[in-house]
């Protein structure tokens, strides 16, 4: 290569180089620029950096006919964290994603819906209700490595979960829902043994978590006390398993 060459050479990688720092300087000041304007705005709630770590929630579209959510309304919630309370949050649940969603407000009037990390997130409280993360129900449980919230309707050795389930339904030849619509809200029944959440929506379901020799007792429980298992409420299945706690021995 001549002399005439390896100068412009040269004087190429220079120049490039010269450029691309000052591109990414140029990048870096944007970035730093956003994060401090992000921490002026939302500066009442930067400091709980656990509540804020996730994502900006995406809403669904608005032509699809319901919502992911569930409740209709924004609820008042106390928020777990790794032992720590994050009380009076603004909240909600998609139950089509399990993303449990909050309310950021910031100090020029504009809310932000963040997507909380679901993997940090211990439980939630709504009113009386609590919901539990699937993960932290116990370190070896198996739940398919799918995560999810359930409401805690029981605890002790049998413990009894309520699942709330929908579906995004895409009825694009429908023309009621032409973008689909999200389905109606589904309860399950489940109760946590031997480290797996069954279902047990049926009395079958229920009583096959427990011995043979037990499941005379329970049914005669069940009979005595006009419990109707399918449509239990939550006040008769804490009757129920706390008789099944104090009496059956597995």
């Amino acid at each position: 290569m001549s002399m005439f060459f390896k100068k412009k050479w040269f004087l190429f990688v220079f120049f490039y180089f010269l450029l691309f720092h000052q591109l990414i300087g140029q990048t870096n000041v944007k970035m730093e620029s956003k994060v401090a304007d992000f921490k002026n705005n939302y500066s009442n709630y930067f400091t709980n950096d656990e509540l804020i770590n996730g994502s900006i929630y995406l809403f669904p579209d608005k032509k699809i006919n319901g919502n992911p959510f569930l409740y209709d309304l924004w609820q008042n919630a106390d928020i777990f964290i790794h032992g720590k309370t994050y009380p009076n949050v603004y909240m909600n649940y998609d139950i089509v994603n399990n993303d449990v969603i909050i309310q950021i407000p910031s100090t020029n009037g504009i809310k932000k819906i963040i997507d909380v990390n679901d993997f940090q997130v211990d439980s939630f409280l709504v009113g009386n209700t609590v919901f539990v993360n699937t993960l932290t129900l116990n370190k070896h449980i198996n739940v398919n490595k799918n995560l999810f919230y359930v409401e805690r309707i029981t605890k002790g050795k049998y413990p009894i979960f309520k699942k709330y389930t929908k579906e995004l339904r895409r009825n694009y030849n429908s023309a009621n829902n032409p973008y689909g619509k999200f389905s109606e809200l589904k309860e399950d029944l489940l109760m946590l043994t031997n480290n797996n959440l069954i279902e047990v929506n049926r009395k079958s379901e229920f009583l096959e978590c427990f011995s043979k020799s037990n499941r005379k007792e329970i049914k005669q429980f069940l009979k005595k006390n006009n419990i109707k298992f399918r449509n239990s409420s939550s006040s008769e299945l804490i009757i129920l398993m706390e008789y099944c706690q104090s009496k059956i021995s597995n």
